[in-house]
């Protein structure tokens, strides 16, 4: 069984990437590469990381919606690499101390986390829920997007995008196209078409239980840790990882 980590990123959020990298080639205990996919501009800069075990595709953004874009590239990520499961880590998931791939199965399963509606923000019903019902065909019936692990067959990603094209009566390339600019300050307002861990989860749960086992959602049962990548970066934060990564 093959793991990989992947990721999808772009210049604003190499600061967080880089850390993100580090830390999970720290603490990560398990077999698994990495796999990262940038736009073009960030060759030069991360040429001079250095870190082993790290692949980088460099992959044009042809849509203007940068955000779309992402979530369009993470749908897509057994076409980047031939793990036989994908492990998707934005920029800003840190991992803040010793973890194991292990530890994202149960029984063989990779675990699915959700949190009922009544027990999520309201406001993350309004955005996420149209976008994968769309996409889907299907209810959103419990919040997925928590926090990493993101663990998921490769087979869910292409099994997922024939989905969406079987009920879109588009290519998904086609429906996953977007030309409205992402603002963080439009953010609420966004017209978003995808939801990558949202819908992972939702198709999992709903298609392939063989594969998934859904397991209601607990805070702080992982070292993992969800940041907002457009606003959370400090010097502080800077000083505290670097000290982490020093021990």
């Amino acid at each position: 069984m093959k793991i990989g980590v992947f990721y999808c990123s772009y210049k604003p959020d190499l600061v967080w990437l880089i850390y993100s990298i580090q830390l999970v080639q720290k603490f990560l205990a398990g077999d698994y590469g990495i796999t990262v996919v940038l736009e073009p501009d960030c060759r030069a800069d991360v040429s001079l990381w250095g870190f082993s075990n790290v692949r980088y595709i460099f992959h044009t953004r042809r849509q203007a919606d940068g955000y779309q874009h992402a979530m369009a590239v993470k749908l897509c990520a057994d076409s980047f690499t031939d793990a036989d499961w994908i492990f998707i880590l934005d920029s800003d998931h840190l991992l803040l101390g010793p973890w194991s791939v292990a530890a994202a199965f149960n029984a063989g399963k990779a675990i699915i986390a959700y949190r009922p509606w009544e027990e999520s923000l309201a406001q993350v019903r309004a955005i996420w829920a149209p976008p994968v019902e769309t996409m889907l065909g299907l209810e959103l019936d419990r919040d997925f997007m928590l926090r990493p692990p993101f663990l998921f067959h490769r087979s869910t990603f292409s099994l997922l995008r024939a989905r969406v094209a079987a009920v879109t009566g588009m290519s998904f390339a086609d429906y996953a196209y977007s030309d409205v600019p992402f603002t963080t300050a439009g953010f609420l307002t966004h017209p978003y078409k995808l939801c990558d861990y949202e819908a992972l989860g939702l198709f999992g749960t709903k298609f392939q239980p063989a594969l998934y086992q859904a397991v209601p959602y607990q805070e702080a049962t992982n070292p993992f840790h969800v940041y907002w990548s457009h606003g959370q970066w400090s010097a502080a934060l800077q000083a505290e990882l670097d000290a982490l990564l020093a021990q």
